[in-house]
């Protein structure tokens, strides 16, 4: 099996002078109506405990219960990726063109909803065209795409089954460092593992993930519990069997493990997961300040006898934070009277808001602490949500499909429909279908059926395959052309 890693190289001297270097892997081996009830309730943190009780001696059977409470909602991934143009050419040089490019990855997922809703990290299914979701009880499926956040490396995948095992949130801002945590996961492409360690650190920024408009968040949590290629998506739980972060990279110099692992927290997985439900998108709330951590000479600068807090270095305009009064120079120490030690948790904090809510934002400015109230702006500057986008994409027969948005539908003056979007060598790519073909009715063995969404396609499709059915699919093209296609087993 082919594998693609990514990985990421720093070294710590400039001018091509030899040092160590730290790879920091990304683990890549290779629109429902109804909402999950795990992201609609919003519980009460507040009152429950931050860890085990003081005093009190670590039980094993701690250990014992949050593993068998968190394995059934660990997922097996395999993705079947798409490959470039020049690797495609490559292959089909030497092969004949009906042939799939056997480019596949697997990772790890962790399911948070009865219904099938899983989140896993963006990585794992970034590119692919067919997504296999191996369950605990050797049950799989194949799975659609909600949506993804690449800001995060979150992606929310969606499989067509009920009355399953799945994890409750637990509060990420409540970790302890030194709390023990259990790792599940796939690693190495095996079928489910689970380890041990403590928290060593949070808020970690390790500069791994990149985006294309500079607004990656890594707030991460830092654990010793051993995780490797293929635990990427997995879950990071604590003792009472909770979630609290999704593990995401390791630091290594081989591509396995060699000390620390980083999980996204569980408090921004879940607003993450919220928004690509809700909105098809994330909703990112934006202060509007260009920042720097604390450094001893810009602390001694500033008369500073400790390293917390964010220097402003400046301030955009028309944005929340200028409304607001903020000034280069201000150093922030807390946000909503939570305290903010450096860059990382004051973008975990401000990103666990929404465009229009406000924030209290507390500051150092000429030795003398002040507060002010902000109101968060989109992306845009604007203060008002981003409107539902439908970006659910689902897997059948080498094609990869979306639904038409409300708009499209008027346009092309049908009740439903769904657009091919992607197409690899099988029984689609042998009927003639091309990129752009809207799906606008099914014929099997005989029966007509018109088709609504994606999903339903989807279903058809993959039963009609199974079974062997007599298919045939009528359709269009974006010029209006109107196509029939038989398709061959």
């Amino acid at each position: 099996m082919s594998n693609r890693i990514k990985n990421i190289l720093f070294s710590p001297f400039a001018g091509g002078v030899a040092g160590a270097l730290v790879v920091l892997l990304l683990f890549q081996w290779w629109n429902s109506p109804s909402k999950p009830e795990a992201l609609i309730h919003q519980p009460d943190f507040s009152a429950r405990p931050v860890a085990a009780a003081k005093g009190k001696v670590l039980d094993a059977e701690a250990f014992l219960e949050a593993a068998n409470k968190a394995a059934p909602a660990i997922v097996h991934i395999k993705s079947r990726m798409r490959s470039s143009e020049a690797e495609e050419e490559l292959f089909y040089s030497f092969h004949d063109r009906s042939l799939k490019i056997p480019r596949t990855t697997t990772g790890s997922g962790v399911l948070i909803s009865k219904d099938g809703y899983l989140i896993t990290n963006y990585h794992v299914v970034e590119g692919a065209y067919e997504i296999q979701i191996l369950l605990w009880d050797q049950r799989y499926f194949e799975a659609e795409v909600i949506g993804t956040d690449p800001s995060t490396d979150l992606a929310l995948l969606k499989i067509d089954a009920d009355n399953l095992a799945f994890l409750p949130f637990g509060n990420s801002d409540q970790v302890q460092i030194g709390e023990w945590v259990l790792a599940l996961g796939n690693p190495f492409d095996l079928s489910f593992t689970v380890t041990a360690g403590i928290i060593s650190a949070k808020a970690r920024n390790i500069n791994i993930i990149r985006e294309e408009n500079g607004l990656q968040i890594e707030s991460f949590l830092q654990t010793d519990a051993v995780v490797n290629p293929g635990n990427s998506g997995g879950a990071l739980v604590n003792l009472r069997g909770e979630l609290i972060g999704i593990n995401t990279a390791i630091a290594s110099q081989t591509g396995s493990y060699s000390g620390y692992s980083f999980a996204v927290p569980s408090n921004l997985v879940r607003k993450v997961a919220y928004d690509l439900l809700e909105y098809g998108e994330v909703q990112r709330a934006i202060l509007g300040v260009q920042i720097q951590d604390l450094d001893i000479e810009t602390a001694r600068a500033y008369k500073l006898t400790h390293l917390n807090g964010v220097l402003v270095k400046a301030v955009n305009a028309n944005s929340g934070a200028e409304e607001a009064g903020l000034k280069p120079g201000d150093i922030i120490l807390k946000v909503d009277s939570l305290p903010i030690r450096n860059m990382s948790e004051l973008q975990e904090r401000i990103a666990l808001h929404y465009p229009g809510e406000t924030v209290q934002i507390t500051f150092l400015r000429d030795g003398k602490k002040r507060s002010v109230t902000a109101r968060l702006r989109n992306v845009k500057g604007g203060l008002a949500l981003a409107k539902k986008v439908n970006n659910v994409h689902v897997f059948a027969l080498g094609g990869e499909w979306e639904s038409l948005s409300l708009e499209e539908m008027s346009r092309y003056e049908l009740e439903g429909g769904a657009r091919l979007l992607q197409l690899r060598p099988g029984p689609l790519f042998n009927a003639g279908l091309e990129k752009g073909f809207i799906v606008t009715e099914l014929s099997i063995n005989g029966k007509k059926i018109k088709i609504k969404d994606a999903t339903q396609l989807a279903k058809l499709l993959r039963s009609a395959e199974a079974h062997r059915h007599v298919l045939y699919m009528e359709g269009i093209y974006p010029g209006g052309s109107r196509q029939y296609y038989p398709i061959e087993w």
